[in-house]
């Protein structure tokens, strides 16, 4: 479980077990989406029962719903984003790993006359009465005051190609990085590795789908990996 706490906002999270990480998976199988607006509709759709909220959540601003869909893969699968970057300049095909914390710096707004609320238009931490009394330079502090203290999320991570040396602007509220977020797999692969484990005789199809989490099925896929090794080890130096 995970809480979001920031200004007027309390939100709880819970992690998603396998069958909702292939359904997410499903959505996109190639990883590949252009319309976020929709996007977010269907995700949220899916992921509802794994998020308590003490507002509507029809009422949260799309960074926030972007944040939470990170948050839920970083309770979920890991907290680090391990994803496949082409430079548009050399065409260089890198990994770049990012965590999702760096993603929101939370604040809360502590002075008399503004509203501990989070909004993104400045406008709306006043009422229109007192917008009216306060003279230019008035509405400027409270401005800059609102500007510093305020709830950030910034998705947008600056990098350089490794190969190249250009300085690349990497956007994670894209639709299409955040359509690859909820898994390290793609479709294939991820049956591909339900399938493995289960017929290693650990751990039954239907318990991999419900009862355990992507990163607990990450565990034991180390650990069979780890024996594997060993026996093969053993094997070769003859002993049985």
């Amino acid at each position: 479980m995970k809480k979001l706490k920031y200004h007027d906002r309390e939100i709880i999270l819970h992690p998603y077990p396998g069958k909702i990480e292939r359904d997410l998976i499903s959505l996109h199988p190639t990883g590949e989406s252009n319309n976020l607006a929709s996007d977010l509709i269907d995700y949220l759709l899916i992921l509802n029962p794994y998020i308590q909220c003490n507002i509507n959540i029809e009422n949260l601003y799309t960074n926030e719903l972007i944040f939470i869909l990170y948050s839920l893969r970083a309770i979920s699968v890991s907290d680090t984003i391990n994803q496949q970057i082409e430079c548009p300049k050399c065409r260089n095909d890198f990994r770049l790993k990012t965590s999702i914390t760096n993603f929101a710096d939370f604040k809360n707004l502590n002075i008399s006359g503004i509203k501990n609320e989070y909004h993104e238009d400045i406008e709306k931490y006043f009422d229109s009465e007192k917008l009216k009394d306060l003279d230019i330079s008035e509405y400027d502090e409270f401005e800059s005051y609102i500007i510093e203290n305020r709830t950030n999320f910034n998705f947008i991570q600056h990098i350089k190609c490794p190969n190249c040396q250009t300085e690349l602007s990497i956007d994670f509220a894209d639709p299409n990085k955040l359509a690859r977020c909820f898994s390290e797999y793609d479709l294939l692969n991820f049956y591909k590795s339900l399938t493995r484990l289960s017929y290693s005789g650990r751990v039954s199809m239907s318990a991999l789908l419900n009862d355990i989490y992507p990163y607990e099925r990450e565990i034991f896929s180390e650990m069979i990996n780890q024996e594997i090794q060993e026996i093969n080890k053993a094997k070769k130096s003859g002993i049985r």
